[in-house]
């Protein structure tokens, strides 16, 4: 287990104070560069469902009327959120939720690397490094399901680490990280991969006690947590149905896999395509000083002690979970086709405590070499990732710049041109977040934006009993039982031509203006 006390090797005095002022003044680069790309990079497809979700949730649609395709939790949190704040600046809120979510992943990783490392500078310098890994800075800033999930493993592990500690087994920490392991798991179904490894960790470790008191110290405990963190899931699962359920989490993305296929998409599609993809993302810069540095300390560690040592270590607790969510979460990720980079970010944090943990178990005599491969990755991160981070600071100083702020400004611009809408008066779009900013009513057929419109046609009877939504092929239908005030196209690329040929046909007024870069066509009866 590691030392839980406290540090000798942070120095004294002027040392000490200087390395703690290095640690404070970097975590505040690292939170500033986080919020300015949270508030300014643009939105993508993905929030348009994740808030349009949100605002339906406190209502109980999420899987029975709204097709929502993933695992049930954050679209509670959203709407929880919304309804506390009485915000209309739904995708502001959504966004400051992930940077505040994102904080909490960093502070948990610093504190499980300060348990391990016993040295706040060097475990701030592997922060730096998570950062600034090319998976996580591509889902910190949004407002999706992949944030929420990373941080509460985090959590879990924290959790499982304090309460396996030298001082004994403390239940409610084991609890908490079974708690946090489900509510990992109830926000996206890739990290079963969470309570998987909290339950074989609990069966096999701590080591100093035997079997049975493992089991009830440890396993029960964890299985508890996990049980009363999931109930709310379970629960909106048993009322879905299993079709609904299996559907919203497994059967719709094969449907979207099968409409990839038909447009023609390559990338991460088959074997060699995901291997070639895989060779790309470890290719990347930051990606490839970190896969370096693990291969570097993992053989320094293997051959800097004995059989028996190593083996004795590699069944500690940190050693262990880390190991086993690197080969879950990797195993997961790519089963899906086509693969995405996000879906490597959930490997990330426990690849680093696993270097942190072998190479804390490496005699100090035997670092040196180590330490100077640990900065020279976290320079060459900084080169790479840092100006990524950093690229949006300047903008914050305006909040016309803030995507949040921005967005809802050409939602109510887009209000205001349409004149006052009528109660049943909406837009027909594939960007619902600009109707929802807006306070208009969207189409219950539309409100996935792109997702199941695209599918739709794709999909059997019986994956379409119980929900309703427009097609390419059925969109004009749909707006002829209720035209639109208006209609917003431009964020869709190939999508969009059945809004435009029905806004033509039916004479709608192209508007002039900026709309976030789409194009807005008004209904010309002046309503």
């Amino acid at each position: 287990m590691p030392d839980h006390g406290a540090s000798a090797s942070e120095g004294d005095g002027p040392t000490r104070k200087l390395k703690t002022s290095i640690v404070i003044v970097v975590f505040a680069a690292l939170a500033l560069g986080l919020f300015s790309r949270a508030m300014i990079d643009g939105a993508v497809n993905d929030e348009q469902a994740y808030i349009t979700a949100g605002m339906l949730a406190m209502d109980g649609s999420v899987y029975r009327d709204f097709p929502y395709f993933q695992m049930p939790y954050l679209p509670y949190i959203y709407g929880a959120i919304y309804n506390l704040t009485g915000t209309s600046h739904y995708l502001l809120w959504a966004r400051m939720c992930s940077f505040a979510l994102m904080l909490i992943a960093c502070s948990s990783l610093f504190a499980i690397l300060r348990l391990i490392l016993r040295d706040s500078f060097m475990a701030m310098l592997f922060i730096v490094l998570f950062v600034l890994n090319y998976p996580i800075m591509h889902i910190a800033p949004l407002a999706s399901n992949q944030v929420l999930p990373l941080s509460f493993s985090i959590l879990a592990f924290h959790s499982l680490l304090k309460g396996t500690s030298q001082d004994g087994i403390k239940g409610m920490y084991v609890f908490l990280a079974g708690a946090a392991a489900a509510i990992a798991f109830g926000t996206k179904l890739s990290y079963l991969a969470t309570p998987v490894a909290l339950i074989i960790s609990g069966l096999l470790v701590p080591r100093t006690v035997d079997f049975k008191a493992r089991v009830r110290g440890v396993s029960y405990p964890a299985w508890a947590g996990l049980a009363v963190a999931f109930l709310p899931a379970g629960f909106v699962l048993f009322c879905a149905g299993f079709r609904a359920s299996y559907f919203n989490n497994l059967g719709f993305h094969a449907a979207n896999t099968a409409w990839r296929e038909a447009q023609g998409y390559q990338i991460g599609m088959s074997f060699w395509t995901k291997a070639t993809f895989i060779l790309q993302l470890l290719l990347k810069p930051t990606n490839a000083a970190l896969f370096l540095l693990a291969i570097c300390i993992i053989i320094r560690f293997l051959t800097s002690k004995e059989r028996d040592a190593w083996l004795s270590i590699l069944s500690r607790v940190d050693v262990l979970f880390s190991a086993l969510m690197i080969v879950l979460t990797l195993a997961i990720a790519v089963q899906p086709t086509p693969l995405f980079f996000h879906y490597f970010s959930a490997p990330v944090p426990f690849l680093l405590i696993l270097i942190c943990a072998l190479y804390k178990a490496v005699p100090i005599a035997k670092r040196r070499a180590l330490d100077a491969f640990i900065i020279c990755t976290v320079v060459v991160m900084s080169i790479f990732g840092g100006p990524v981070l950093l690229r949006q600071i300047h903008k914050l100083n305006k909040l016309d710049n803030w995507v949040g702020i921005s967005t809802h400004r050409t939602a109510h611009a887009i209000r205001e041109r349409i004149g006052s809408p009528e109660g049943s008066d909406k837009i027909a779009t594939l960007a619902p977040i600009y109707a929802i900013e807006a306070g208009i009513p969207i189409y219950r057929e539309l409100e996935t934006g792109p997702f199941f419109y695209r599918v739709w046609d794709l999909l059997t009877e019986d994956q379409r009993r119980g929900y309703v939504s427009a097609s390419p092929k059925t969109l004009a239908a749909v707006l002829d039982r209720e035209p639109p005030a208006a209609i917003l196209v431009g964020f869709q690329a190939g999508l969009e031509t059945p809004f435009i040929d029905y806004a033509n046909s039916h004479g709608y007024i192209k508007a002039e203006g900026k709309f976030d870069g789409g194009t807005l066509y008004v209904r010309n009866d002046g309503r």
